[in-house]
């Protein structure tokens, strides 16, 4: 992205490695963020779906390194849309961390992108309770509760 390559960075075989890494980290207990992580994975989804179409029909539309940028760009955004639920946040974060030019018509390509990532997880985050999806602290403490009225 702004200089050089990192080998098996972005392939299938590290999306799953993370999926799996994620899962049983989260699962154990382990304070550790998941941030970073649903970036990596966003961006690496991001660059196998502009590698697909690239097979099909259009794929003078998206051979270009140009869209392939995009496309990361907005897999990021999707990743921070979908951690914190904040699609403005997630478009301007992908913008600072992956691209040295932005166009214009890029901020709303990853503002829907971002959305609609974000509408999708709090859909799916509807149907699973409190516990369940680790996405609520609760601090327990010994003090009582004291009515104020």
């Amino acid at each position: 992205m702004h200089g050089f390559k990192m080998k098996n960075y972005l392939t299938f075989r590290t999306l799953i490695a993370k999926m799996i890494g994620l899962t049983l980290a989260i699962g154990s207990g382990l304070p550790i963020g998941k941030e970073g992580p649903f970036v990596h994975m966003g961006a690496i989804v991001a660059t196998l779906l502009s590698k697909l179409t690239k097979a099909c029909q259009y794929s003078a539309f998206f051979s270009n390194e140009g869209r392939e940028m995009e496309m990361l760009s907005s897999g990021c955004a999707v990743g921070i849309a979908c951690t914190f639920s904040a699609p403005v946040g997630a478009v301007l974060y992908a913008i600072e961390s992956t691209s040295k030019y932005f166009a214009v018509k890029n901020y709303w390509r990853g503002f829907l992108a971002a959305t609609c990532s974000a509408i999708v997880f709090r859909f799916a985050n509807f149907f699973v309770t409190a516990e369940q999806s680790g996405m609520f602290v609760e601090l327990k403490t010994r003090f009582e509760e004291v009515s104020v009225f």
